[in-house]
C-alpha cells in the first residue's frame, strides 16, 4: 500500500520535470481537449499532459509502494509548520515519509524516461487518430485506460518492446552518403574531438529525427522539438568521420540528463574517451546519466572514470549495473547500494564494504569472500555463485535463487528472507529461523526440521518435501502447492493463506484455522469442517466435495466452478464473488446474498430464489434459466446472453440486462405481465368454483343447530 508523503508537492515536482523536461505543467481545459484547431497546433502540449496524468498515479503508486528504498526518508518528529494530518499520524504511530529525489537511481530515472517517450509515441497515434474524425473528443487520461499500461511494470514492458523495435529498424539501415547530408542539415558544430569525431548541436526538429532514426532511439518523433524550440533543453551528438552518429546527450541547466548509445542503450566503451572529454571542455555535470558516460560519482561528488577506480573509492551509492567492469580495485566502500548486475565482475575484493543493499544478479561471480558481510540485502539472482562462505551476514534478505548453491554454510545470519528456490540445496539446518519470508521453490530439498522457524511467509511450491511436522512455525502464508504433502496435523493455525493447490492433501486436519484463503483447487478433497471460516477467499473448483458444510462462513470469493455439489446451504455467507460456474448447482436457498459478483454461468441451475441479493454482477449467461423473478436485485449487471430467459418480472432494471437484445428484453417483460395476468385469471376461476361448490352442498358460515 502506497506510503504516506510530507513533501508530496517534490514528488509531483520531480515528475513534472521529467514529463515538461523541465517547464511547467499546464492544465488543458475539457472545451480544448474538444477544439480541433487547439489540438492541432498544440499536440505536444496535449500528449505532455496526458503523461502527466498517467505519471501522476502510476508512477507515485510505484515509488511508494515500499518504504524500503533509499529515495524514502522517515520523518520522526513533526515541525510546527507542518499540518495536522501528519502530526495526528505521527502521535498514532503511522509512518510519514519524505521523498527525496537525490535518491532515484539511475537504472529507474533511464526506466521513467523510456515509458516517457513510449508514450509520447502511443499519444500522438491516438491523437492523429482522433483528428481524422469528424468531431474531438479527447481524454486527458487516455493513458489509464490502456490494458498495456494499467500497471508501472506493464509500461516498462511495453516500453522496452517499443525501443526494441525502433533500435531493430535502425539496425536494418547502412550509413550512406545522401544519409550524411540529411545528418547535417539543421545541425551546429561544437567541437573536434580527435581522430576525426566531432561534436555537433541538433537545431530543428528534422535534425532530431535524423538523429533518432539512425540511433534506434526516440529523440526524434515530436517528444523533444518542443523543449529544444524553447531551449528548455539542448541536444548535441557525437558523430564520427563520417558523420555517423554514436552518442547522443540531453542537457538541461547544464546537467547531463541522458547520454546514450545506439539503440537506447549504454555508450560502447570504446567512444567513452570522446564523451568525457565533451563533458570537461564543456564544463557539464553528468549529474543524471553518468553511467551511460563510463563515470560514477564518489562520495566527494568528483566524477571518475569507471574502468579506473582507485583504491580505496569511496561512494554514497554505486551502480555499474550492465557495464562491462570486470575488475573492482581493493578497499571500495559503499555508504548506500551497490549495483553490480550484469556486469563481467568473476569475483569481489575482500575487503568491499556495503552499506545497504548489494546485487551481484547475472554476474559470473562463483564465490564470495569468508565472513563477507552486507548492510541490507544480497541478491545472486542467476549469477554463477556455487557456494555460500562461512560468516555471511546480512542485514537485509538473501536471494541466491537460479543459482549453483548447494548447502547453507555452518554459521551465517540473515536479517530477514531467505531465497534458495531452483538452487542445488537440499538440506535445511535442523536450527534455521528465518526472521522473513523464506522460499525453496522447485528445490529438491525433502524434508524439514522440527524446529523451523519462519517468521513471514513460507513457500514450499514444487519441492519434494513429502510431510509437514507439528513443530513447523510460519507467521503468515504457507505454500504447499504440487508437493507430495499427504497430511497436515491437527490444530494447524495459519495466519496468512494457505496453498494446497494439487497437492496430494486427501483431507484437512481437525481444528485447522486459516486465518485469509484457503486454495484447494484440484485436490482428491471431499468434505469440509463443519462451521468452517476462512478471512480470504476459498477455492475447491476441481475437488471432490460434493455438499457444503452447515456455517461455512467465507469473508472473501469462494470459487466453485466446476465443482459437483448441486445445492447451498441455507446459512452460507460469502463477502465478496461466488464462483459457480461449470457447475452442478440447481438450485440456491430464498433470500440469499452474495458480497459482490454471482457467476452461475455454463451451470445447471433450474430457478432464481426469492429475494435474491447481489452486490455486483449477476452471470446467468448460458444457462436453462427461464425466468428473472420479481425481487432479483443486483447492483451491477445481469449477464444473460445465449440463456433461456423468456420471463423478465417488471421491477427488474431493463438497463442493467446484458446479452439479450433491448426487444428480447422488452418480450420477456410483456411475457411475464400476461402469465401473471393468466395466472391471476385462473386463480380468481379456482376461487370462484370453490365458492360455487359450498353453496351447491350446504356449507353455511353459521354454526350448527
Amino acid at each position: 500500500m502506497p506510503v504516506n508523503l510530507r513533501n508530496e508537492k517534490a514528488l509531483n515536482q520531480y515528475i513534472e520535470n521529467l514529463v515538461y523536461h523541465g517547464e511547467k505543467h499546464e492544465a488543458l481545459k475539457p472545451a480544448e481537449l474538444q477544439d480541433k484547431a487547439f489540438v492541432e497546433a498544440n499536440k505536444d502540449k496535449v500528449i505532455s499532459a496526458m503523461i502527466y496524468q498517467w505519471m501522476k498515479m502510476r508512477v507515485r503508486e510505484h515509488l511508494t509502494e515500499s518504504s524500503e528504498v533509499p529515495y524514502l526518508e522517515p520523518v520522526t518528529a513533526a515541525d510546527e509548520k507542518d499540518p495536522a494530518w501528519l502530526k495526528t499520524a505521527l502521535a498514532e504511530g503511522r509512518p510519514v515519509y519524505d521523498f527525496n529525489a537525490d535518491e532515484i537511481s539511475e537504472g529507474f530515472y533511464n526506466k521513467l524516461n523510456a515509458i516517457r517517450d513510449c508514450f509520447y509515441s502511443s499519444c500522438l497515434d491516438y491523437l492523429d487518430k482522433e483528428l481524422s474524425k469528424p468531431k474531438v473528443k479527447l481524454k486527458v487520461d487516455y493513458l489509464k485506460t490502456v490494458h498495456d499500461y494499467d500497471s508501472f511494470e506493464k509500461a516498462v514492458i511495453a516500453a522496452n518492446k517499443w525501443h526494441e523495435g525502433l533500435a531493430q529498424a535502425a539496425q536494418k539501415q547502412t550509413f550512406k552518403e545522401e544519409d550524411r547530408r540529411r545528418m547535417e542539415n539543421g545541425t551546429e558544430f561544437v567541437m573536434d574531438l580527435g581522430d576525426g569525431f566531432k561534436a555537433v548541436k541538433l537545431l530543428t526538429p528534422e535534425a532530431l529525427d535524423a538523429e533518432s532514426d539512425k540511433m534506434g532511439h526516440c529523440v526524434g518523433q515530436g517528444g523533444y522539438d518542443r523543449a529544444v524550440k524553447s531551449n528548455a533543453i539542448q541536444i548535441y551528438s557525437i558523430r564520427d568521420e563520417k558523420g555517423e552518429p554514436h552518442v547522443t546527450f540531453e542537457i538541461q541547466n547544464n546537467l547531463v540528463k541522458q547520454c546514450k548509445g545506439k539503440a537506447d542503450k549504454l555508450v560502447i566503451k570504446k567512444y567513452l574517451p570522446y564523451v568525457q572529454k565533451f563533458i570537461n571542455r564543456m564544463g557539464l555535470n553528468p549529474y543524471d546519466d553518468a553511467k551511460n558516460m563510463g563515470m560514477v560519482k564518489d562520495i566527494s561528488g568528483k566524477f571518475i572514470n569507471m574502468y579506473e577506480m582507485p583504491e580505496g573509492a569511496h561512494f554514497k551509492n554505486l551502480d555499474l549495473s550492465n557495464t562491462e567492469v570486470s575488475v573492482l580495485p581493493k578497499g571500495v566502500i559503499v555508504d548506500g547500494y551497490a549495483d553490480l548486475s550484469g556486469t563481467r565482475l568473476k569475483s569481489l575484493p575482500e575487503d568491499l564494504k556495503v552499506g545497504k543493499n548489494l546485487s551481484i544478479n547475472d554476474t559470473g561471480i562463483e564465490s564470495l569472500p569468508f565472513g563477507f558481510s552486507v548492510g541490507g540485502s544480497l541478491s545472486a539472482k542467476r549469477s554463477a555463485l556455487k557456494a555460500l562462505p562461512e560468516g555471511l551476514r546480512t542485514g537485509g534478505s538473501l536471494d541466491v535463487s537460479d543459482t549453483k548453491v548447494s548447502s547453507f554454510p555452518r554459521t551465517f545470519s540473515i536479517g530477514k528472507d531467505i531465497d534458495i528456490s531452483r538452487t542445488e540445496i537440499r538440506d535445511i539446518p535442523s536450527d534455521l529461523k528465518v526472521n522473513g519470508d523464506f522460499s525453496f521453490v522447485n528445490t529438491r530439498i525433502d524434508f524439514l526440521p522440527e524446529k523451523l522457524e519462519v517468521a513471514g511467509s513460507m513457500n514450499a511450491e514444487r519441492s519434494d518435501i513429502g510431510s509437514y511436522p507439528a513443530g513447523v512455525k510460519v507467521g503468515k502464508d504457507l505454500n504447499l502447492r504440487e508437493t507430495a504433502v499427504e497430511k497436515l496435523p491437527d490444530g494447524l493455525k495459519v495466519n496468512g493463506s494457505l496453498f494446497l493447490t494439487h497437492s496430494q492433501i486427501s483431507e484437512l486436519p481437525e481444528g485447522l484455522e486459516v486465518k485469509d484463503s484457503l486454495l484447494l483447487c484440484g485436490l482428491y478433497i471431499s468434505r469440509l469442517p463443519d462451521n468452517f471460516k476462512t478471512g480470504g477467499d476459498l477455492d475447491i473448483s476441481g475437488t471432490r466435495i460434493h455438499s457444503l458444510p452447515q456455517g461455512l462462513d467465507v469473508g472473501g470469493s469462494l470459487n466453485m466452478r466446476g465443482s459437483s455439489a448441486t445445492e447451498i446451504p441455507s446459512d452460507l455467507k460469502v463477502g465478496k464473488d461466488l464462483k459457480l460456474g461449470s457447475s452442478y448447482i440447481e438450485k440456491l436457498p430464498d433470500n440469499f446474498t452474495v458480497g459482490r459478483n454471482l457467476d452461475l454461468s455454463y451451470s445447471s441451475i433450474r430457478e432464481l430464489p426469492k429475494g435474491l441479493k447481489v452486490g455486483g454482477i449477476l452471470d446467468i449467461s448460458s444457462t436453462s434459466l427461464k425466468e428473472i423473478p420479481t425481487g432479483t436485485k443486483a447492483d451491477g449487471f445481469i449477464r444473460a446472453g445465449n440463456s433461456d430467459v423468456a420471463y423478465i418480472a417488471p421491477d427488474i432494471d431493463s438497463k442493467k440486462i446484458t446479452g439479450l437484445s433491448p426487444e428480447k428484453v422488452k418480450e420477456a417483460k410483456l411475457a411475464y405481465r400476461k402469465r401473471a395476468a393468466q395466472q391471476e385469471i385462473r386463480l380468481k376461476k379456482t376461487q370462484k368454483s370453490r365458492t360455487s361448490a359450498s353453496v351447491r352442498f350446504g356449507i353455511k358460515g353459521s354454526g350448527r343447530e
